[in-house]
């Protein structure tokens, strides 16, 4: 089969997807997905992209990749069966650094959130700057910004 020539300076990528259930159903561990090109039969695009999708439900425990959706699905430490695994969560969960570090992350990613949110707020526009920052918490300096359509940096 013949396949597109990628661009030498193109990276390879992957976008690697762990579903919480067996997304395609045929009980594989993980299913490669590449993208073709329609009109030259299907040929793969071979432009560097790599996609994989991971079954969550797999627990074949005597792959690594059943062990690791194991360990995903244990609440403690100590019933993971993967050695590198285990022992990251076991610092995340049992240590006071790795819980600060879980609670920065959240924190995070809830800014993110609440910022992603506040400009959907802006959108519709129905309501002010003022009422999407008393809204969602934000500094209305802030939120001003967002109106502008720059992307401020949340302090």
């Amino acid at each position: 089969m013949t396949t597109v020539r990628p661009a030498k300076e193109i990276p390879d990528r992957y976008t690697i997807y762990i579903t919480e259930v067996d997304y395609f159903g045929k009980g594989f561990p993980i299913y490669h997905a590449e993208y073709k090109i329609t009109e030259l039969e299907n040929i793969p695009l071979g432009d560097g992209s790599h996609i994989i999708y991971v079954n969550g439900e797999y627990r074949n425990t005597e792959t690594p990749i059943g062990q690791l959706m194991h360990g995903f699905s244990c609440k403690n430490a100590d019933d993971i069966l993967s050695p590198i695994l285990r022992e990251r969560v076991r610092v995340l969960k049992e240590t006071e650094g790795g819980r600060q570090e879980v609670c920065q992350i959240m924190e995070k990613r809830i800014d993110e959130e609440k910022i992603l949110l506040a400009k959907k707020a802006l959108e519709t526009g129905k309501y002010s700057e003022s009422e999407v920052a008393a809204l969602f918490e934000l500094p209305i300096a802030f939120v001003e910004e967002l109106a502008r359509n720059k992307q401020p940096a949340l302090a």
